[in-house]
């Protein structure tokens, strides 16, 4: 299973994820949910009109916009093989 290793930069004034035309409430959400495996990567809030399979472990969330919404990676540490990750937010 996956560990999660992550820090933010001190240095920045504003969440970067927060700037896009969604709004104030739209930064993206990346959820690891350890009893299935599974890897979940919100890129905006919005109502999904369609699910594409990329392949049968990976789901694509398109929204009414035509806009990706989310990404679904499911038995993602054995499929990637890396037992951890990190994440930064770096200013634009």
């Amino acid at each position: 299973m996956f560990k999660a290793v992550g820090y933010l930069r001190s240095d920045l004034h504003a969440p970067v994820l927060n700037r896009d035309a969604g709004g104030p409430n739209s930064a993206m959400k990346i959820r690891y949910y350890v009893e299935t495996d599974t890897l979940y990567i919100e890129f905006r809030h919005s109502r999904v009109v369609e699910t594409r399979d990329l392949d049968e472990n990976t789901l694509l969330d398109i929204g009414d916009d035509g806009k990706i919404c989310a990404l679904t990676v499911e038995h993602v540490s054995e499929r990637t093989g890396i037992p951890e990750f990190s994440y930064e937010q770096v200013p634009a």
